[in-house]
């Protein structure tokens, strides 16, 4: 968490990145400040480094939209102290560290492979972007992409995808969507995943109407608050959600996941850089037709 202090009399926005030495940006907070009547306003910027950020020292920039930003110190990003979940175990030494499993991820249409490592200090993952969804271990195994999904979010979260929406729906018609989340280590705050359907234009980018936002949308139906997040356990989440009667004869209907803090209503950190960069940083469901 990063506090800046700052003066004027208009609202401004705020920023801050984790720059790593390649120029790539790790973490990322946008905010929008808005002045004290008097004085100085404190405004508060939160960094969550991505998972494809290696254990290292990170430069540390702020700045206001629109202008140049400013490197303000470094920070050091460590391994993570936690096992991750991971769907295809194994263990397998490769030098000074060893392999302990991997996972794909099939949220955006180019596939997504993770490796995990166990190193000295920790854990940490290796990211791969694979268009034919193919790759050989350094193990020399070839793995190929098993349709699976799999997208960390904050505070130790994986999201493994949802079921389909299907196609041949209509409006007014009630459809359950059904997540599925692996917890890695016990929560500390009380999660929300708040669920929408969108219907698209033509176009199959711009939204023709949108589901409301459910208010504390608790996985498990609120069965599981934050305690019962327990490490190495896996929560199903079903949802009921109605089509919109604005819904019209062969358009497009996706959705989107949110996750949040329920008390601040804060978003959860999308740890997938591609998410968490886009112009829409959410969970995509898969889509179907109307």
């Amino acid at each position: 968490m990063l506090t800046v202090a700052w003066t004027g009399t208009d609202p401004i926005g705020l920023f801050a990145h984790l720059v790593g030495f390649d120029g790539l940006i790790y973490a990322q907070d946008d905010v929008t400040a808005r002045p004290q009547p008097g004085g100085i306003t404190l405004t508060q910027l939160r960094l969550t480094p991505r998972w494809e950020s290696q254990p290292g020292d990170f430069a540390l920039f702020v700045g206001v939209s629109g202008q140049e930003r400013v490197q303000i110190g470094t920070v050091r990003v460590e391994a993570r102290p936690w096992k991750p979940y991971t769907a295809h175990s194994t263990w397998r030494r490769v030098g000074e560290q060893t392999l302990i499993g991997y996972d794909w991820d099939n949220t955006l249409p180019i596939p997504r492979l993770y490796l995990h490592w166990r190193t000295a200090a920790g854990y940490t993952a290796e990211v791969h972007d694979l268009p034919d969804g193919r790759f050989t271990l350094p193990t020399g195994r070839e793995v190929t992409n098993d349709g699976r999904f799999y997208v960390p979010l904050g505070q130790g979260i994986v999201w493994a995808g949802s079921t389909s929406l299907g196609d041949g729906l209509a409006p007014g018609d009630l459809l359950t969507v059904r997540q599925t989340f692996h917890a890695t280590r016990p929560l500390v705050r009380d999660v929300g995943m708040a669920v929408r359907l969108i219907g698209f234009e033509a176009d199959g980018f711009t939204w023709a109407w949108l589901n409301p936002d459910p208010d504390n949308d608790i996985p498990a139906l609120g069965a599981i608050p934050t305690l019962k997040w327990i490490a190495g356990s896996t929560i199903s989440h079903p949802r009921q959600l109605t089509i919109s009667p604005e819904a019209v004869a062969g358009q497009l209907v996706g959705g989107s996941v949110r996750p949040y803090d329920v008390f601040t209503n804060r978003p959860l950190p999308l740890l997938d850089g591609r998410l968490a960069a886009s112009n829409q940083p959410w969970l995509p469901l898969p889509r179907g037709d109307r």
